[in-house]
């Protein structure tokens, strides 16, 4: 966007509805220095003590971006200003669920018949539609057509495991005996549904994968074990709908010590899928948190289930645990961030690398509008996010330049067993649970540059391979080396990254280099500089060469597939210009050996960094 538009954009700075004048403030901080024009509104909106919060501190951001300079000495002129934008993000939070809860709870045109479709499975069931049930329930709203669309369900079922997060919600909250709200179920429906997830605990095989992954329940009813793949979305989601309609089935006479065909009771399943989660969430917490970090199209419907049990597990020490999961969570998103989008490595990244399909999610969570018609668990949840990820999210991190350097699991040991629960309550942990795999990024005012660092020679599973990696920039442009292209292995340190392609990698189409959005672009002995106003970077392909895809040198191809990559950035109060950051780097030695430990060295003398990859 270029300076013509800043008129309008500052405009909408007079609207009535906060949320306008706020989203202005947030688009007039990504255009930066191009804003000048709307400085006198800005910092109208920042010295107005009746101005929302939110738009102040907006303002604030914005006015800092522009003259450069530090946008915490501004928020001084807010009175108490961690205070109300903690309780202001909350209240705003909770008033946009509470509206589209009462919204679509009042819908009733989806509560047709379907049919089966693809043999036993409901395929044509709208998955909007389970998130419907849920709304209409909680609001109170429609509840006859809700109960008729839910037993027509289960009796034909089984549905999606994605919908089956919503479909448990349901039955735990609004069952004969709940301590939510009792009795919003008929006694028909209720009966139904019950029997649909007694048959799922009964039949179903949990796959996450091949080998170790495929957990029978004959495999389960020995004791809840740990595998890796557990803890993709599908997986998990199918271990918290059991484990929470268990909860249920338990407690009435006609299930409670009816046994699976595995040789367990209802009543033991339970108990040993409870044990489970207090130790999956600590373990996971402690070593990585998620497998598909970061992931565009898969990670978010693991959020589903963590609500799920945040607000539904009877057991306050899983209730516990799953929030302090969401918390780390949530803080580590907004630490990664930039400019709202996460930056440094994104597994199974479908949406690439600017594309993340739980940013509407974190929108709501954070009183940013936002809507969320299919994952119903988020919306109706009474979860907030903690106080360190709000600071984060709205007000931005306290120091302008650091490094983060986190687990980040998906690494198993090919064959192994799976660790299983041993007794009451012992625990066999096994090697993937401590992955030698590091998230790592370089995060800085103008840009954000990460990877996955990681030992190319053990195993992966395919929840963790995928791997996003490269450079966003404050504007949201970005270099990167995108997912299904040729699987890299990388070292980073600061503001070198060296990638190469991995040989024997769970995906392996061409490796390119992509240069999103416009740059200013020099080619010189080798290396592609870009500028990006405010931050600089260069791309070399060590072996090879390159050549480009389109006109418009937007895809870099590599001659060589296993060519290393080497991607430098720099800020601009570190060179002092363009030019001067391409002499800097045509200076520093660039030496490439094939030796027995094939290692590449490349030093930036002028930044006095050296970063060395085998």
């Amino acid at each position: 966007m270029g300076p013509a538009c800043v008129p309008s954009v500052a405009s909408l700075l007079e609207k009535e509805d906060w949320y306008s004048r706020w989203a202005a403030t947030a688009v007039l901080e990504l255009m930066g220095p191009k804003a000048g024009q709307a400085l006198p509104a800005l910092e109208k909106a920042l010295e107005d003590s009746r101005e929302d919060v939110d738009v102040r501190v907006g303002a604030a951001r914005a006015i800092a971006r522009i003259k450069g300079v530090d946008p915490f000495d501004l928020y001084e002129q807010i009175p108490d200003v961690e205070e109300r934008i903690i309780k202001a993000t909350r209240g705003k939070s909770m008033a946009r669920r509470q509206a589209l809860v009462k919204r679509e709870g009042a819908r009733s045109d989806l509560g047709g018949p379907w049919e089966k479709a693809d043999g036993d499975r409901i395929e044509s069931i709208p998955w909007p539609r389970t998130a419907w049930w849920v709304y209409a329930m909680l609001s109170g709203q429609n509840l006859e057509l809700a109960n008729a669309s839910l037993k027509q369900a289960a009796e034909i079922g089984p549905i999606r495991v994605f919908m089956d997060a919503n479909m448990v919600r349901v039955l735990v909250m609004f069952h004969s005996k709940s301590r939510f709200f009792p009795g919003r179920l008929a006694p028909d429906t209720e009966a139904a549904m019950k029997k649909y997830f007694f048959n799922h605990c009964n039949e179903k095989i949990l796959k996450g994968g091949s080998g170790a992954d495929a957990i029978s329940t004959e495999e389960l009813a020995r004791g809840p074990v740990f595998a890796s793949a557990l803890q993709k979305n599908g997986p998990l989601i199918g271990t918290t709908r059991d484990y929470l309609a268990l909860s249920v089935l338990k407690d009435d006479p006609e299930y409670t010590d009816v046994k699976f065909k595995a040789g367990d009771t209802v009543t033991e399943r339970y108990h040993a899928w409870n044990e489970y989660f207090k130790v999956f969430l600590k373990e996971w917490a402690l070593n990585g948190l998620w497998q598909e970090l970061g992931s565009s199209a898969y990670n978010y419907h693991s959020y589903d289930a963590h609500f799920n049990l945040v607000d539904l597990a009877p057991d306050p020490v899983v209730r516990q645990r799953a929030r302090m999961f969401l918390d780390l969570s949530l803080i580590e998103i907004d630490q990664i961030s930039i400019s709202g989008v996460r930056g440094g490595v994104k597994c199974r990244a479908k949406q690439g690398g600017l594309g993340d399909k739980f940013n509407i999610s974190r929108a709501m969570l954070y009183g940013e509008r936002g809507s969320i018609l299919s994952h119903a668990a988020i919306a109706a949840s009474q979860y907030q996010p903690p106080e360190a990820a709000v600071l984060l999210h709205k007000l931005g991190p306290p120091v302008p330049t650091f490094e983060i350097a986190n687990r980040h699991p998906g690494e198993y040991v090919a064959g192994a067993e799976p660790a299983r629960m041993l007794g009451k309550g012992g625990l066999r942990l096994p090697l993937e649970l401590h992955s030698h795999n590091v998230n790592y990024a370089y995060c800085t005012p103008e840009y954000v540059m990460g990877c996955s660092m990681y030992d190319p020679n053990r195993k992966y599973g395919a929840g963790s391979e995928a791997r996003w990696s490269g450079v966003i920039f404050r504007d949201l442009a970005a270099i990167s080396m995108d997912a299904y292209t040729g699987e890299k292995w990388n070292v980073q340190s600061k503001d070198v990254m060296i990638a190469q392609r991995r040989a024997g990698a769970h995906y392996r189409g061409r490796p390119k280099v992509v240069f999103e959005s416009g740059f200013e672009m020099v080619e010189r002995q080798g290396w592609v500089f870009v500028e990006n106003g405010e931050a600089f970077a260069a791309v070399k392909i060590a072996t090879g060469g390159y050549f480009w895809a389109e006109l418009i040198k937007r895809t870099l191809y590599l001659k060589d597939d296993y060519s290393p990559i080497i991607i430098q950035t720099g800020r601009t109060d570190a060179y002092g210009s363009f030019a001067k950051f391409q002499e800097a780097i045509l200076e520093a030695p660039l030496k490439l050996e094939y030796l027995p430990d094939g290692s590449l060295h490349f030093s930036d003398h002028a930044c006095n960094k050296q970063l060395s990859g085998a």
